[in-house]
């Protein structure tokens, strides 16, 4: 979870699927889960499922983008894609985060996949995903990280399907800055991804939260475990079997 990755790496980006459509005034919920994530050491929080744009701001050094409005669509023209272009070479690194596909479907859309090549066509570095709720493959598109969707990571949904809203997955990558002369060049290395386990109870009323990474799950929390990381370590894997998934301790 992110108080035990805090250290380990140097920003801890959060994508949430969160608030009400088409709404530009940020929940009381979006706002009680921002602090959340912020108070356990997230730098930066970025919201999808608005499609509208919401409010920017820091709770204390965390920067806070409760939504970003929709980026590309089957509206979008070709003047739009020639704006991105240009403020993609802008800047050093693109990252896209996207309200796509279908809510408990493991594999990506063709349209998923078309949005994709394009996005990477287009110059973004690292595109990640919502919506779906449930794990879907991580890939790369020439040099363009795709994780079609990370799942779910805190939550209480009621769909579950073999434990699919209740596994999910945590990736990390080295962005290499290189610059010789006026050349400047950005490179993705040492990709780690890991399942997690969005463990929790259930009485009258859902509590007793956690999150534990697959690497340190035993029998208390799922007894299936090993299946369970089977299975979804595929899914992780199904466009790329070099794609890394951490490895169970037992």
């Amino acid at each position: 979870d992110i108080e035990k990755v805090r250290d380990k790496v140097d920003v801890v980006l959060v994508s949430m699927h969160w608030g009400v459509e088409y709404q530009t005034v940020p929940t009381t919920e979006q706002q009680r889960e921002a602090e959340y994530l912020a108070e356990l050491g997230a730098d930066i929080i970025i919201g999808t499922h608005p499609h509208v744009i919401e409010p920017v701001t820091f709770i204390d050094d965390t920067l806070v983008i409760y939504s970003l409005g929709n980026f590309i669509s089957a509206q979008s023209t070709n003047n739009d894609y020639n704006t991105m272009t240009e403020l993609m070479t802008s800047i050093d690194i693109v990252l896209v985060s996207m309200h796509w596909g279908i809510e408990y479907q493991t594999v990506p859309t063709s349209e998923q996949q078309r949005q994709a090549q394009l996005l990477a066509d287009l110059g973004a570095d690292i595109i990640i995903g919502t919506h779906p709720h449930i794990i879907q493959p991580v890939t790369f598109i020439d040099d363009t990280l795709v994780i079609y969707s990370l799942g779910n990571f805190i939550s209480a949904q009621s769909t579950n399907n073999d434990y699919n809203t209740m596994v999910e997955l945590m990736s990390s990558v080295d962005i290499v800055k290189t610059t010789k002369g006026d050349e400047v060049n950005i490179e993705l290395t040492n990709l780690n991804n890991e399942l997690l386990y969005n463990y929790y109870k259930k009485g009258s009323k859902w509590y007793d939260f956690k999150v534990i990474p697959f690497s340190k799950m035993n029998e208390t929390y799922n007894y299936d475990y090993k299946r369970l990381y089977d299975k979804y370590s595929s899914v992780v894997k199904m466009y790329d079997e070099n794609i890394p998934v951490k490895a169970l301790s037992n």
